[in-house]
């Protein structure tokens, strides 16, 4: 495990300006050490603004520190370029119910709305036991 990360950070510092190498070497880390995986992450946001997967990265990260508003401004922004991602609904949906919000948002995730509601307390009870007693109400 240690090789790894010393192989991971030999080949972001011997390609520091590469896209995609930090992205790599942070979703390696997230577990192990996810102060420095978020690092990384921004790293791969100033070579790569626009990654996707980065960008998601950090709204997770951001609902994961209890920043639900700022997952969710992330989220929509991704939603206009990644619409059928399913990451991006489901950081919608879990920013929302971080909120409290007592119903999502109609479309958050571009089906139907009445599914949506359904789907995103689905996967909140699927995903995480401690938001499944918000979607019971």
């Amino acid at each position: 495990m240690e090789e790894a990360k010393r192989l991971y950070a030999e080949l972001a510092a011997a390609y520091p300006n590469e896209p995609n190498v930090h992205y790599a070497y942070s979703t390696y880390l997230l577990d192990s050490d996810p102060a420095l995986a978020f690092e990384e992450i921004k790293k791969e946001l100033a070579i790569s603004p626009s990654h996707v997967a980065a960008r998601l990265q950090v709204a997770f990260f951001n609902l994961q520190q209890g920043l639900p508003e700022q997952a969710l401004a992330l989220a929509q922004e991704v939603l206009k370029v990644a619409p059928k991602d399913h990451r991006v609904h489901l950081v919608l949906g879990r920013g929302l119910l971080q909120l409290n919000a007592p119903r999502p948002q109609p479309l958050a995730l571009g089906f139907c709305p009445h599914l949506d509601h359904l789907l995103i307390r689905l996967v909140a009870q699927l995903a995480n036991p401690l938001l499944s007693n918000h979607c019971r109400r």
